[in-house]
């Protein structure tokens, strides 16, 4: 009877629960739905724009993988609110005078967010989901989603844009 009172007790306050949010409501209103890619651009050259990319990956803690051949930088894993991880990864290419860089991930549970899920019984939920903008909730996606937006808007020197 005491493990049911406490899962109905986590289970409301979960329900409870406001989004977490790191960009205005109405900033992240124009995010198309079903967004899964964020497109920014730089005047910068893509080996300028591979380096910032790893420096603001690796500044908000992310294990950084830099591929020079394949111009992508590689976020291992970088574990956000609520229990939520992130894998980033940003494809650098040239466009004329400048840069585009792509921005696209994977979300899913980490360690604290394995262990919750394990007191509930649910075992073996370590995999990953491509992210993918569903809207302003109270979700690791969506928390997962802003983090992404975050790490493009500190390399893009214009609005950034949206593909599905």
């Amino acid at each position: 009877m005491t493990r049911l009172l406490l899962l109905i007790t986590i289970l409301i306050s979960f329900a409870s629960c406001s989004p977490v949010l790191l960009h205005s409501k109405p900033e992240l209103a124009k995010i198309p739905y079903g967004s899964t890619k964020i497109i920014a651009s730089s005047s910068k050259t893509p080996d300028e724009a591979l380096s910032i990319v790893s420096k603001a990956f690796a500044k908000e803690g992310c294990p950084v993988r830099t591929e020079k051949e394949a111009m992508q930088v590689i976020c291992e894993g970088k574990s956000i609110e609520g229990g939520g991880m992130l894998k980033a990864l940003a494809y650098i290419e040239p466009r004329g005078d400048s840069t585009r860089i792509t921005f696209s991930g994977e979300w899913g549970l980490d360690a604290t967010g394995q262990a919750g899920m394990s007191a509930f019984g649910a075992h073996g939920l370590s995999g990953t989901n491509k992210l993918k903008w569903e809207g302003v909730a109270a979700t690791k996606p969506c928390v997962a989603f802003q983090h992404l937006l975050s790490f493009s808007k500190e390399v893009s020197e214009s609005p950034v844009k949206f593909k599905k």
